[in-house]
């Protein structure tokens, strides 16, 4: 899906760089992905503002599974253009998630480049976080928690069948959470019927069901929607 509405603009470092629009058939095909802040995004159009400035329409957002950082932009993050030919891999062990990282460009004109300090995500070991989150009340005042699985096997849903969840063994953390306290219940399934004796008092407006997909090596993004008044 591609959002029409919404628009970025962005600063080049080098005036003298350009950037070129796409067609929707170019984009589907992996054209103009960039990284905005912590998301990926594919852009159709990009018009220029003079110096080096472009904004940016046409935007398919949450590439590849970063949906989770849309909502966490803000002025002045990087931008960066990725091109599949010449994207480094740097093959960390999944022990360094968390820790901080130093880098720093090699390169004939690179002798004063200043180092960048970055904690190592370890995205790449994380499912992509559940989708069409939903939760209802029954009439024995049980809460019944219901979401679609997502998986990277599956990016495209070309042929009409669901794609496997893509782990030898995972489950799903749901975390109910109200100014009372917080609960939570594993379950190997995509829903959960919750026993009223295990919730904290919901009544609160701001009270919070949350699903956290498990995998072999790493912990989802949660999904998180406000939980309907009873």
């Amino acid at each position: 899906m591609i959002d029409r509405q919404s628009s970025v603009e962005v600063q080049l470092i080098d005036p003298r760089h350009w950037l070129q629009s796409a067609t929707e058939s170019d984009l589907l095909g992996g054209a103009n992905i960039a990284l905005l802040g912590s998301e990926l995004i594919q852009f159709a159009q990009a018009l220029p503002q003079g110096e080096g400035r472009f904004v940016l329409k046409g935007l398919i957002r949450g590439y590849r599974g970063t949906d989770w950082a849309m909502a966490s932009h803000s002025i002045g993050e990087p931008f960066a253009m990725v091109e599949p030919g010449r994207v480094v891999t740097l093959a960390l062990p999944i022990e360094r998630v968390g820790s901080t990282m130093t880098l720093r460009p090699e390169g004939l004109a690179d002798e004063d480049a200043i180092p960048v300090e970055m904690i190592f995500a370890g995205e790449r070991w994380k499912p992509p976080r559940p989708a069409n989150l939903e939760a209802s009340w029954k009439a024995d005042g049980s809460l019944a928690v219901n979401w679609t699985p997502r998986s990277r096997q599956g990016w495209a849903w070309i042929d009409g069948l669901d794609a496997g969840i893509g782990e030898s063994s995972w489950s799903y953390e749901v975390i109910i959470s109200s100014e009372a306290g917080v609960a939570t219940v594993s379950t190997f399934e995509a829903s959960v019927v919750i026993d009223p004796a295990l919730l904290p008092p919901t009544s609160a407006s701001n009270s919070t069901v949350s699903v956290c997909f498990v995998g072999e090596q790493g912990r989802s993004h949660l999904t998180s929607i406000l939980i309907p008044q009873e």
